[in-house]
């Protein structure tokens, strides 16, 4: 049995991971900014604001691992202010994570970080390995939040012995945000393509919450790129969607309608 702390996981992929985690014999604690309880799955929640030190960081420890999520949600337009708190919430939570397992007589040996694929910008179609170089250039709601997120990881981690990077994608999954989004798209008849030809996604679900992060005990330190090479493009993913759902998609969606759409 294995020992795991999961800042920020009480969201869609924090949730999946924390339930099978949990399943297979290990102790898992959520620290959320809701309300202390342990529920139907064993699952223990603690209060923290992502922010400040304070009496969760008692659960750290002699934790084994952490597996860092949190994080504002992105699904949302990318103001001045939105991408701040972007930045924000996931340096401050990164940070105050870092200090806290400083701070600990047997620290948790192990640091798995959620990060994103957005850190390269808009490269099209192609292919991403460990080895690529990210080249800082792109829109500020993607590389600058990047940058700053795995700079504030590099530095909280800096004594930790197995630190682990995962830069994800869109995740797609059975009742995820995302796929919310879209199907709310395709039920306005706005399922092809999005306001160009190519539409790339990187996605990935069951890859993540299975061999991967419950794993990670086992991992080697680095960074790791958790989307796949080639993927389909979004207008494959909302066709699919378009045929379950038994709407018609009204050809190419220009991209003002489908903001207003998205909501």
């Amino acid at each position: 049995m294995k020992r795991i702390v999961m800042p920020g996981g009480s969201g869609y992929l924090g949730m999946r991971l924390a339930a099978r985690l949990a399943a297979r014999g290990d102790e898992v604690t959520v620290l959320t900014r809701g309300a202390e309880r342990v529920d139907e799955r064993g699952i223990r929640h603690v209060h923290w604001d992502g922010r400040t030190r304070g009496p969760w960081e008692a659960v750290l420890e002699g934790a084994d691992a952490v597996v860092h999520l949190a994080g504002k949600r992105v699904d949302c337009r990318p103001t001045r202010a939105n991408v701040d708190g972007f930045i924000r919430s996931r340096v401050e939570s990164v940070s105050v994570v870092g200090e806290a397992v400083r701070a600990c007589e047997h620290p948790p040996p192990v640091w798995v970080q959620c990060a994103t694929l957005a850190l390269f910008g808009d490269t099209g179609d192609q292919v991403l390995t460990e080895a690529t170089v990210p080249d800082g250039l792109g829109p500020r709601q993607s590389t600058t939040v990047a940058l700053a997120w795995e700079g504030a990881f590099h530095l909280a981690t800096r004594e930790v012995p197995r630190p682990v990077l995962l830069r994800i994608g869109v995740v797609l999954g059975d009742g995820d945000p995302a796929h919310d989004r879209l199907r709310r798209l395709v039920r306005l008849g706005l399922g092809g393509p999005i306001a160009g030809d190519l539409d790339l996604v990187d996605w990935r679900t069951q890859g993540i919450v299975g061999p991967q992060l419950s794993q990670q005990d086992v991992a080697v330190p680095g960074d790791d790129g958790a989307a796949r090479v080639r993927d389909p493009s979004r207008a494959d993913d909302t066709r699919a969607d378009s045929r379950h759902l038994d709407r018609p998609r009204r050809g190419r969606g220009s991209e003002r309608r489908i903001v207003v759409g998205a909501g």
